[in-house]
């Protein structure tokens, strides 16, 4: 009777104690990577409660910061950074299983090689296209072109200058010329003229 009795509560208990499991993980448990995943997928053996679910990567200690968890029946995806160091890595898991109650592990990776760093975005600041240099080159005015310019003004002007200086020596000889000639009229006429004028 004992013995029956014992036997019933050991196969009621059994289905009670038979919490999911995990299965797999990516990455691997112990696995050494040369490249940073972007994110850890854990496995379990029957699809999990949807709420509750917590990821935590550390990296020699240091808490990575993990960016997201999903829980999509049996799996559990948690996204990573960009950027993770080379190091020892460590993922603690704590899920909900099907029969409600939590379960939790851990597994572990390496990552050999650091990964690069995301490149920086481009300078905005561009040469000028080279249509744009040649037209604003054709509106600047060389300077030899203004030399020959300023020649050219300072030569009328030295022109206008000799001009005049020959009118008004032309003219001063006219002048000189009309003098001479009354004066020599005047003689004449005191010379020749009646008597009693003076």
């Amino acid at each position: 009777m004992l013995v029956s009795t014992f036997a019933g509560a050991v196969i009621m208990a059994a289905p009670a104690s038979a919490h999911d499991r995990l299965l797999s993980s990516d990455p691997a448990d112990g696995a050494t990577l040369d490249a940073a995943p972007a994110s850890v997928t854990l496995t379990y053996s029957a699809e999990l409660l949807p709420t509750g679910a917590q990821v935590v990567v550390t990296a020699d200690g240091t808490d990575v910061g993990v960016t997201d968890v999903q829980v999509a029946g049996t799996d559990v995806v948690a996204a990573l950074p960009a950027g993770l160091p080379a190091g020892a890595y460590e993922v603690a898991w704590r899920v909900v299983s099907s029969d409600g109650h939590p379960i939790d592990g851990t597994t572990t990776f390496t990552l050999t090689a650091q990964a690069e760093p995301a490149p920086p975005a481009e300078a905005a600041t561009a040469s000028p296209e080279p249509e744009a240099a040649a037209a604003s080159s054709e509106t600047e005015p060389s300077p030899a072109g203004t030399a020959g310019t300023d020649d050219g003004e300072h030569a009328e002007h030295d022109g206008t200058g000799l001009s005049g200086w020959t009118a008004g020596l032309i003219a001063l000889a006219v002048v000189g010329g009309v003098v001479a000639l009354i004066a020599a009229r005047r003689r004449a006429q005191h010379g020749f003229g009646p008597p009693g004028q003076d």
